[in-house]
């Protein structure tokens, strides 16, 4: 669509026009489909270089009813290894000592919020 600059196409049954779909409209869905405007963290841990760390990490946040949206691991110098996880979790639950009482060393957290019905609505305009 954005390479013909078509803004929106429209929605037949058989040889009836009922709609019309716009490039906002499928930015909606893709948002929606993502999660994109979910609460989430990111955070920086810092472990020992020990294989088992990813799923330690992912089986943690599942088990306080979160889920890890992604995760990459890194081995970096001196037998350590730095993890970056974006994860979402329910508001009752602080991910920075969460991690901290399994034996992570957290390095960052940034926490985002959940995006209101005005955000939403400016999105899509």
């Amino acid at each position: 669509m954005r390479a013909r600059k078509i803004g929106a196409l429209p929605v037949v049954e058989g040889h009836e026009l009922v709609g019309i779909v716009s490039e906002s409209d499928l930015l909606a869905a893709l948002v929606e489909l993502c999660n994109v405007m979910d609460p989430t963290s990111v955070l920086e841990l810092e472990c020992d270089d020990d294989p088992a760390a990813t799923r330690h990490a992912r089986q943690l946040v599942e088990r306080h009813g979160g889920s890890v949206a992604w995760m990459t691991a890194v081995r970096v110098n001196g037998g350590r290894q730095h993890l970056t996880l974006r994860i979402r979790m329910p508001l009752a639950h602080t991910p920075t000592e969460m991690f901290e009482e399994a034996g992570f060393t957290v390095a960052s957290c940034v926490m985002g919020r959940a995006a209101t019905a005005g955000d939403r609505a400016s999105s899509q305009r």
